[in-house]
């Protein structure tokens, strides 16, 4: 099977609600970056700060991002259930790790889900941060400035807590993923066996 009917077999098996929810927190993330510092004055990122991006170059490298993760994950989604397939549903955890293209598989979901959370995170932070910059008064005010003060300046190196968090909790939440895609893998080989 080649890459390309590897990724088309992907679409069909990967819950589009998924995709659909990557594409959104992504857009959400932008957004509210946006909100809270359209300048990117306070951006937080090391990368954007790093090579000086600006908003074009941010859209840009967002949008090969999503294509790109959505792609492998759509590819992964397509190994692993034909792994499953193969092998009646069963897991050898050596095979992941002598065959390339499932542990870039597992990586990639990982990676998605990794993606999907930290942006949420990082849209409800970003929204704090606008709330503490743009105004002057009232509960979300307070929220905003308990947030920044108390947390983002108090503790400097938060976010690589933050990003190690979601790390695990993604990668965890990756292997649950596959739990859930083998249970319908093996589901409908049984109602294709009946």
């Amino acid at each position: 099977m080649s890459i390309v009917e590897k990724i088309k077999a992907g679409a069909k098996r990967a819950p589009a609600f998924y995709i659909i929810i990557y594409w959104f927190s992504r857009f959400l993330d932008n957004l509210t970056t946006y909100l809270a510092s359209p300048d990117l004055k306070y951006e937080g990122n090391w990368f954007i700060r790093y090579f000086n991006l600006g908003w074009s170059e941010i859209i840009i490298r967002d949008l090969v991002i999503l294509v790109f993760v959505t792609t492998a994950v759509l590819y992964a989604v397509s190994v692993i259930s034909q792994y499953f397939i193969s092998h009646n549903g069963s897991l050898f955890i050596p095979d992941f790790i002598k065959r390339g293209e499932l542990i870039f598989s597992l990586i990639m979901l990982a990676t998605f889900f990794i993606h999907i959370f930290y942006s949420l995170f990082l849209s409800v932070s970003n929204i704090l941060q606008h709330f503490f910059l743009n105004m002057s008064e009232g509960f979300l005010h307070s929220l905003g400035v308990l947030y920044v003060e108390e947390v983002i300046m108090k503790y400097k190196n938060i976010f690589y807590y933050y990003s190690a968090f979601f790390a695990v909790f993604g990668s965890v939440y990756a292997i649950f993923y596959i739990r859930i895609l083998k249970k319908k893998i093996l589901k409908s080989l049984d109602d294709n066996s009946c």
